[in-house]
């Protein structure tokens, strides 16, 4: 499976939840995500399932390359902007065909850093899911979102855009 950030889809069982432009509140969430793949990010991505222990993801994104960390191993795989972008548009263009709301809702500092919050919500197949994402008022990239699933999972990824780099000793 390939490695993504926000910018990227979130497959789910029945339907597919994507945090980019369903509705014209959320332009800034898919200019966020188009933007996001222009620049060097890492992410941390904690998965909560009910009755598990949680599982955390590092991901990086470098040039061409995404790098992942899953049980204190590094792996990489091709990863270009452009071919993020088109991620992002396919999935907008799916997305487009489900019922869904998105509406700017305020926002709230993150590391210091004020944003906008996008919240959304979707139905597919009848499982609900709502995201919520912050955007950094200053740069327009995001830098948190949280998904929940009907099912209870969350998904929550923290964004980080300083001092990104590829990892020491990964393949």
């Amino acid at each position: 499976m390939r490695a993504v950030s926000l910018s990227c889809v979130v497959f789910l069982a029945g339907g597919v939840l994507i945090p980019v432009a369903w509705a014209d509140d959320c332009t800034l969430a898919s200019d966020a995500a188009i933007a996001q793949a222009k620049v060097p990010h890492a992410v941390t991505r904690v998965t909560s399932v009910p009755g598990k222990p949680a599982t955390e993801v590092e991901m990086i994104f470098v040039a061409d390359r995404a790098y992942t960390q899953t049980n204190g191993t590094w792996q990489s795989m091709p990863s270009s902007a452009q071919d993020q972008i088109a991620t992002i548009s396919a999935a907008s263009k799916r997305a487009e065909q489900t019922p869904h709301t998105c509406q700017k809702v305020g926002g709230g500092p993150i590391n210091g850093e004020a944003t906008a919050l996008i919240a959304m919500h979707s139905e597919t197949n009848g499982k609900a899911s709502d995201a919520r994402i912050w955007i950094s008022d200053k740069t327009g990239l995001p830098l948190k979102s949280e998904i929940r699933l009907s099912s209870g999972t969350v998904i929550t990824d923290d964004f980080r855009y300083t001092n990104i780099e590829a990892p020491p000793g990964a393949k």
